[in-house]
């Protein structure tokens, strides 16, 4: 992903009444904030309008670079009047951001269990598989509850088992 932490990017499609400010560059609709992106990277912040002439909104933009950027962090003003809009590019924007935060790799989850406990990350391993499989019997518990006899995930449960004799 192409970052430029240099520069500061301005959506107003109204930059002859609202200039972007000095050392800012200025955007007027998404296509060419999106050139400005492909050529330049992904700003460090952005300052955003809502709306930006006819049917094109600071929406169309933002979903834009979440689908081209998703793991870029980007600092944001919301300078638009239109209240509505408002709402709706700090909602997107909110969500990005949780979103992000919500999905880990495998070996992050295993380093966040690690540091949060203060042990190796290989018994941070074990905890993370034996959360998985306590999950996995609830699931199958709920699942044939009544019945005499329900899959414990034998396989796995042995596993398990393995690593602890």
């Amino acid at each position: 992903m192409k970052t430029n932490m240099s520069y500061k990017l301005w959506l107003e499609d109204s930059i002859g009444v609202k200039p972007a400010p000095l050392g800012w560059v200025g955007a007027v609709c998404t296509e060419e904030a999106k050139r400005i992106v492909l050529k330049c990277g992904v700003p460090s912040f952005i300052s955003f309008d809502f709306d930006l002439g006819e049917d094109d909104t600071a929406e169309v933009f933002i979903k834009w670079l979440i689908e081209n950027y998703y793991n870029a962090e980007i600092e944001y003003n919301i300078h638009s009047e239109n209240v509505e809009g408002r709402k709706i590019i700090q909602s997107l924007m909110d969500s990005w951001k949780k979103s992000k935060t919500l999905e880990l790799t495998e070996s992050q989850r295993i380093e966040a269990i690690a540091k949060k406990y203060g042990i190796s990350e290989s018994v941070a391993d074990d905890i993370d598989y034996l959360d998985l499989l306590k999950k996995r019997i609830i699931a199958a518990a709920k699942k044939y509850s009544g019945a005499q006899d329900f899959p414990v995930y034998n396989e796995e449960l042995e596993d398990f088992l393995d690593i602890y004799k």
